[in-house]
């Protein structure tokens, strides 16, 4: 991240893996999804939580290297005042974080304002098989806002947007999930 980050965790006081977080409460006032996937892009992610190393996380994080099979996270609150998402800016951005020794990761009751709307729901992403699961809500949001700027469909939708996303897919890269999507949509414009 390149902006301020306020953190308040409880993590139990162990540092042999697996290393868990009890309650942490991440704040910062800008939170731009675009570098964070960026960022993610360049680390290579380990996914063995049967691991015997003790990595040191700084020394994981020089190495570029995060032993994320040896992280549990039992409460994480993440907010953010604006949010950017690919050219769309949001705000008001909340959600609830858990990642079990089982490896899944899960985001609860995200929401966010964003094109005169909100946005919220639930995703599911399992680390060690790459399974996708995301229950997306829009409500009251610009069609012309979000399909310009997320679909690039210049001038083909106007109004108001409300609508509903199941799906699901194997997330082992953008390209994969396309490919394997599979789910339900339902809008109305």
């Amino acid at each position: 991240l390149t902006n301020d980050l306020k953190i308040f965790a409880i993590i139990n006081n162990k540092l042999t893996p697996p290393y868990v977080v009890d309650d942490i409460k991440l704040h910062t006032p800008n939170f731009n999804t675009n570098k964070i996937i960026d960022t993610f892009k360049e680390y290579n992610v380990v996914s063995s939580r049967n691991s015997k190393s003790s990595t040191i996380l700084a020394e994981a994080l020089q190495n570029k290297t995060i032993e994320i099979g040896s992280i549990i996270i039992k409460k994480l609150i993440i907010t953010a005042d604006n949010i950017q998402i690919k050219d769309l800016q949001a705000t008001n951005f909340v959600s609830h974080v858990t990642l079990n020794e089982k490896m899944l990761l899960e985001v609860k009751d995200y929401k966010f304002s964003i094109a005169n709307g909100t946005v919220y729901g639930d995703l599911k992403y399992n680390l060690l098989n790459n399974l996708f699961n995301l229950n997306m809500n829009i409500k009251d949001t610009n069609a012309q806002i979000l399909s310009e700027s997320l679909l690039g469909l210049k001038g083909q939708f106007f109004g108001t947007i409300n609508g509903k996303l199941d799906m699901s897919c194997n997330g082992k890269s953008q390209d994969t999930c396309v490919q394997t999507a599979n789910g339900k949509i339902n809008f109305e414009v």
